[in-house]
């Protein structure tokens, strides 16, 4: 570690002796998080309201604000939407991973564990879950 490293390169660096492919999810995410400002910056440059984006989106502004805020880990068609919104174009590409091009295997804790979606459809804390064949059971 270097003089001019924080707190946060050291934990990566750590968390990297861990899961050897984190700083390349770290990159990812830095890199849709630079996406999203500049998405943002554009609708800004526009003089376009979130309200006026959510509204083309079909969507809420709140929603519009958590994108912006990088809070949340937005959909593809999400990215698309907001982008078409705001009067841009997203380009895909593919590049190579510079790591291993294997697919890791999941940690235990993820491994046979269903996934839940809260009210909204999202993945995450339920305050239904599922118990058998489709059965719901409240679990407040």
């Amino acid at each position: 570690m270097g003089p001019r490293d924080d707190f946060v390169d050291q934990y990566i660096e750590e968390r990297a002796q861990r899961e050897p492919e984190f700083p390349e999810l770290v990159e990812a995410a830095l890199e849709r998080r630079k996406l999203l400002r500049e998405l943002a910056a554009a609708r800004e440059d526009a003089g376009i309201s979130q309200t006026v984006i959510a509204a083309r989106m079909g969507t809420s502004q709140s929603a519009v604000a958590r994108i912006e805020a990088g809070g949340a880990d937005v959909r593809l068609s999400t990215v698309g939407r907001y982008a078409a919104a705001v009067g841009k174009r997203i380009s895909w590409a593919i590049d190579s991973r510079s790591g291993s091009a294997t697919a890791r295997k999941p940690a235990r804790r993820e491994q046979n564990r269903p996934v839940t979606r809260n009210r909204i459809g999202a993945p995450g804390r339920s305050r239904t879950s599922t118990h058998g064949l489709g059965n719901r059971r409240s679990v407040r």
